[in-house]
């Protein structure tokens, strides 16, 4: 009984001290498994570091290279948007000069003009003044009265600010195609070899006998030969065709035919309703005193405006071009479009590569670290998560 007792405390004695030695053990794992703990917890902090400072990085090299293609891009379009602007600007500057000066200059025209009508009824009033003194000297007296005529018309046009031998010519012989020589009284000429024609034709016997008479038989006589002396005078300019022989191709089509006496051109145009329309056919236009003026100021303006429009025709001209040039700009970004996408579908091509789909090489660095590859640095968590491994 005493031996079994003896050898029941031996048992039990040594599985006391087995327990212990177990527990002693199981002590020691502990502490190796916490130390071990410790150790994965600091590997995480320092890969954790590792990566934001890799991040980092690749985040300023990304800023440094987009803003140097973005710098680069915008030189480029600065320069091609001057080199496009430039003519641009260019024409608006030389259109709104244009368009400045023409307004400035027809503003000036229209007081001017104003000012000559004004000097041309003075003028008016002083010319029936002086026909009526002249006229006892006149009748009967044909080459005075076409001298008092020119007189007149030489006259009018120095107050309008024509200056003779610059602006306007007096008696100036021309020859026509056949060879005739020919004196139309004034030649006035514009810009461009642009001429009017103005010839003087004094009909004025008839008219003072006309007023002068005593009976109507009498008056409608004088007033026949009064239209018949104005028609005779259509009829030679007709003839004489002084616009087709002063040589310019841009001439007045039409000659000016001056009746320098007022009421002497009021009553041919009430005698015969038709005498305007038959001189226009002969291409010839009667005017008076009071009309000189203003068709010489229209047909200048006419020829101005023609100018203008061919003016705006070279504008037209221009904006097409540079619109042109501008499309050319246009296809020019769209390509620079087009090789910035090709480039960023090429870098997700090569990151594809690297990070993503089966095979890739981040895949396989992790394999190779599986099979023992040693490396002191560990790959950023964001990169193994997402790959797929052959």
């Amino acid at each position: 009984m005493l031996i079994a007792i003896i050898l029941l405390s031996a048992t039990l004695i040594g599985a006391i001290l087995y327990i212990i030695r177990l527990h002693s053990r199981s002590a020691r794992l502990d502490e190796r498994l916490r130390l071990a703990d410790k150790a994965l917890v600091d590997q995480k902090a320092e890969f954790d570091r590792i990566n934001a400072e890799a991040e980092q990085r690749f985040a300023d090299l990304a800023a440094k290279s987009l803003a140097a293609n973005a710098e680069t891009l915008r030189r480029q379009n600065n320069q091609g948007l001057a080199e496009v602007l430039a003519p641009m600007k260019e024409n608006l500057e030389d259109f709104k000069r244009t368009i400045t000066e023409s307004y400035s200059k027809e503003a000036r025209e229209r007081f001017s003009l104003g000012e000559r009508v004004r000097e041309l009824i003075d003028l008016n009033q002083l010319i029936g003044k002086e026909t009526r003194r002249l006229t006892d000297a006149l009748k009967g007296n044909s080459r005075m009265q076409g001298d008092w005529g020119e007189m007149i018309l030489d006259n009018i046009l120095e107050r309008a600010g024509f200056r003779r031998g610059y602006e306007y010519q007096v008696q100036e012989s021309v020859t026509d195609e056949s060879g005739r020589r020919l004196r139309p009284d004034v030649v006035i000429s514009y810009t461009e070899s642009r001429k009017i024609v103005i010839d003087s034709k004094v009909s004025i016997q008839d008219y003072f006998e006309m007023l002068n008479a005593s009976d109507e038989q009498s008056r409608a006589i004088h007033a026949r030969a009064h239209i018949a002396s104005v028609k005779k005078h259509i009829t030679e300019l007709r003839d004489k065709s002084y616009q087709d022989a002063v040589g310019s191709a841009d001439s007045f089509d039409y000659v000016l035919m001056f009746i320098p006496h007022e009421g002497a051109f009021l009553a041919a145009m009430n005698l015969d309703n038709t005498l305007w329309e038959t001189a226009y056919a002969s291409r010839v236009i009667i005017i008076s005193p009071t009309h000189l003026m203003s068709i010489v100021k229209l047909i200048e303006q006419m020829w101005r405006h023609d100018k203008q429009n061919r003016n705006a025709i070279a504008i037209a001209e221009e904006a097409g071009k540079m619109l042109d040039k501008l499309r050319g700009f246009l296809d020019d970004m769209d390509r620079i479009d087009r090789s910035i996408s090709s480039a960023r579908d090429a870098w997700n091509t090569a990151f594809g590569k690297l990070a993503a789909g089966p095979g890739n090489l981040i895949g396989r660095a992790q394999k190779l670290q599986t099979l023992g590859a040693k490396a002191k640095k560990a790959l950023p968590d964001r990169y193994s998560a997402d790959t797929d491994e052959e």
